[in-house]
């Protein structure tokens, strides 16, 4: 196509009709470069900086992670990470701009059968013998042929049947999704995704702040489960067993204080004791342990005591720091 769009465009000159063609580019070969840059410059470009850091690594990882999953291979985002950032800081050495990895180029090496980092090797010595010796040839060539080759290479990233699924299925993730689309579209790439990572920041803080309270009941075998999911559980005579389906921290320990003192409070006859099962809390963070201490009061003036019950090794060490430890008793834990 490229070879074929070229001559056509030679023969026809095709740039006398309103065709926008490459034009003169000039040959040349990286050479290293110590740019000079001030530290008011630095200031300037540390804004644009942090959002071409995020462009680059959200759209490399998403590239690599959807080829990893089709390859059956792993990707460390770590590694991209530092893939990127040398990559980057090895290209403003010799006068590049920001790189990162391509959709249309990795979509066209897998259609040609690459399968290793060797077609990124053999890729850059024909790039740089085309910026030495062949830019030329491209002067003619016209756009609209770049532009097909490209829509081919990346026309099987569309995905409309993943976007029905998360309708279906995952409303906010459809909303974050259409975010992205529309931001893109409308605003351009990094306001797009700036937007969407806010929404996607928003919701998860929003379901965080409100975890479910399960109740919890023992089975014939002995098994502590979720009341609300199953019928064969009874509960502990004299003790309500809560468990918060989701880590505490500072934006939902207060909500989750409520809602056990409301269910110890309409309890009939009302518990003598409250056991709340911290499994999913890996951090007790100081607003968290003291939100634990005014629950104990509450339940403390109404005559219930606290327990706490699996408590993971990660946050017992920041709970017996505390005076809620000594509070509540050793044998209460």
């Amino acid at each position: 196509m490229l070879i074929l769009g070229i001559a056509v465009s030679y023969l026809l000159h095709l740039d006398r009709h309103g065709v926008d063609v490459g034009g003169k580019l000039p040959s040349a070969v990286p050479r290293v470069h110590v740019p000079h840059v001030s530290w008011h410059q630095i200031a300037q470009l540390t804004g644009g900086g942090f959002g071409l850091a995020l462009v680059v690594f959200a759209e490399s990882y998403s590239i690599s992670s959807r080829f990893a999953r089709v390859h059956g291979y792993e990707v460390n985002p770590n590694q991209e990470v530092i893939a990127m950032g040398a990559a980057n800081a090895a290209a403003g050495f010799v006068r590049g701009f920001a790189v990162s990895g391509s959709a249309s180029r990795t979509a066209a090496v897998e259609g040609a059968g690459g399968r290793s980092q060797m077609v990124s090797i053999v890729a850059a010595v024909l790039v740089l013998i085309t910026a030495a010796f062949l830019t030329p040839l491209f002067t003619q060539l016209p756009k609209p042929v770049l532009g097909a080759i490209v829509i081919v290479a990346v026309r099987g990233f569309l995905r409309v049947g993943n976007i029905r699924l998360y309708w279906r299925r995952d409303k906010p993730s459809f909303a974050v999704a259409a975010t992205a689309l529309l931001g893109v579209l409308i605003f351009d790439l990094l306001p797009g995704l700036i937007i969407a990572v806010a929404l996607s920041l928003i919701l998860f803080i929003a379901y965080a702040s409100a975890p479910r309270i399960a109740v919890l009941g023992r089975t014939g075998n002995g098994d502590f489960v979720d009341a609300g999911l199953r019928d064969d559980v009874a509960q502990v005579p004299g003790m309500l067993i809560v468990r918060p389906d989701g880590g505490l921290f500072f934006g939902n320990a207060d909500r989750m204080r409520h809602a056990v003192t409301a269910l110890a409070g309409t309890g009939a006859p009302p518990p003598r004791a409250v056991c709340l099962v911290l499994s999913n809390s890996y951090r007790l963070g100081v607003p968290v342990l003291d939100t634990l201490g005014v629950l104990q009061q509450d339940l403390h003036r109404s005559g219930v005591e606290l327990w706490l019950a699996g408590v993971p090794s990660t946050a017992r060490a920041q709970l017996e720091q505390d005076n809620l430890a000594k509070t509540i008793g050793p044998g209460r834990i």
